[in-house]
């Protein structure tokens, strides 16, 4: 039975039942260590009511008959007898039995916890073999890291594994991933729990390991009930914190989280966090790809742009000066730039509709810097546009920022220009708000409006979907 035997709680049970019937005048039960310390707790006992749940070393020796388990010279536990009765006394054959048998379970202890050990690093091969695959797939990041972290939670066989992402262009926390297993739904407090590790993960930037046995002096502010035993670990790829991989598992894994076992396996972990890192980086350089390509696309369509607003103001040279012509030009070109500033400096998919009114602001202001004082307000909430829009947004901000400033307000001493973006009968409301003298008596815009107000409604309608109002309030709107 102890040769053949491998699994450790089986092992005991069948050594329990086969000793109360050699034995039969004792009581039988195993104990088992649960920390460096001198404590043990009883793993399984043929009277649970006979024997106490945990024992120090020495207590075992005084109120039992025990014999340690002994081998190698490493201690695994106790075997421990207690008589049935007073009056059945073990004979010095029945000692040295349980003397005999003790010294071969403690044999077979050992040989599992060597057989244990090379199981883990079996699975940690295949872990990392299934990792390298995984980094080698042509798929989407996301479905990659999907892929990742639902690997190493099967072949770890933990309960929920978690990943997150430090997005370095917005300084925020992303939570990329996130597998359970199949039989378990997720509470909220674990999901915030979760977080909770993760921010402490990034203060701390350092392994944590919490078990049952340490809770107590877990560094974590968790919140409670909480079954999970836990490992988080810091993902660095060139010295830079890139992620946090947390680890979570509803009953012990001597491979990983058990005091004795996690210098043995804390190399095996920073594997795993630095192939994950390896993820990481190769997803940015993903997106870096897809924004170049985006990049590059915006460039050829503004410099089509461009090319079209040069022909329009060709055709109306007869009305306006050369310089006033090529001043324009300029300023649209100029617009056009901001955009592509903007977009090189984040994110390919979303603008920041007030960082993009700002850099047009001082594009447009600079080139009116001789005549009236002018002041600039721009208000409203926080919005993002979809960087295809943002080319035409800018081209038409500029159009208008320079009619209020040609047109409205160039002969007064002392002008006010107002941006100011909201929410208008579910539009996104943009509004240009000069204090001039107002639209001239009986203005039409059909039939007095010049190129920049032409280019204005234009894109408004044909690009942004929109509507162009204009209109005389307190100077013009």
């Amino acid at each position: 039975l102890i040769q053949d035997e491998k699994k450790l709680d089986v092992l005991l049970k069948i050594l329990m039942d086969e000793l109360t019937q050699i034995l039969s005048w004792a009581e039988v039960a195993f104990y088992l260590p649960v920390s460096k310390g001198n404590t043990y707790t009883v793993a399984c006992a043929s009277n649970l009511g006979a024997f106490p749940r945990h024992l120090l070393g020495d207590e075992l020796k005084k109120q039992f008959i025990s014999n340690w388990l002994d081998s190698h010279g490493e201690r695994f536990g106790a075997l421990v007898l207690k008589q049935r009765q007073e009056d059945s006394q073990p004979d010095e054959g029945d000692l040295e039995l349980a003397e005999t048998i003790g010294k071969l379970t403690a044999g077979a202890l050992h040989k599992i916890k060597v057989d244990g050990r090379l199981d883990a690093k079996i699975n940690q091969l295949d872990m990392l073999n299934q990792l390298g695959h995984e980094l080698s797939k042509t798929i989407s990041p996301s479905d990659q890291a999907k892929n990742i972290i639902r690997n190493i939670r099967e072949i770890l066989d933990l309960s929920m594994v978690s990943l997150w992402v430090v997005d370095q262009t917005h300084r925020l926390l992303v939570k990329e991933a996130i597998d359970s297993d199949p039989d378990r739904t997720l509470e909220k407090h674990e999901n915030e729990n979760d977080e909770r590790v993760t921010k402490w993960q990034v203060k701390h930037c350092k392994p944590v390991f919490s078990t049952h046995q340490n809770r107590a002096t877990c560094p974590v502010d968790l919140t409670y009930p909480f079954p999970y035993e836990f490992a988080s670990l810091p993902i660095y790829y060139k010295g830079t914190l890139r992620g946090i991989l947390n680890l979570y598992a509803t009953r012990q894994h001597l491979w990983s989280f058990q005091d004795d076992y996690l210098l043995e396996n804390i190399e095996f972990l920073k594997t795993v966090s630095n192939q994950v890192g390896v993820f990481i980086e190769n997803r940015s350089l993903h997106k870096n790809a897809t924004f170049y390509k985006e990049i590059h696309h915006r460039v050829k369509n503004n410099l089509q742009n461009i090319a079209s607003l040069l022909r329009m103001q060709m055709r109306r040279l007869d009305r306006i000066t050369p310089e006033r012509a090529l001043d324009d030009s300029i300023s649209r070109i100029m617009s056009i730039a901001a955009v592509l500033e903007i977009l090189s400096h984040g994110e390919p998919g979303m603008v920041d509709l007030g960082r993009l009114l700002g850099r047009i602001s001082k594009v447009s202001l600079p080139a009116q810097a001789v005549g009236p004082i002018i002041t600039l307000d721009i208000s409203g909430p926080s919005v993002t546009i979809p960087s295809r829009l943002a080319t035409t947004v800018a081209l038409v901000i500029n159009e208008l920022i320079q009619n209020a400033l040609q047109h409205g307000i160039r002969d007064k001493p002392k002008g006010n220009v107002a941006i100011r973006v909201g929410q208008l009968s579910g539009f996104l409301a943009i509004i240009v708000h000069d204090n001039g003298p107002g639209l001239p008596k009986g203005f039409d815009m059909e039939r007095d409006g010049n190129l920049g107000l032409t280019i204005v409604r234009t894109l408004v309608k044909d690009e942004l979907k929109g509507k162009f109002l204009i209109h005389q309030k307190e100077g013009t709107r």
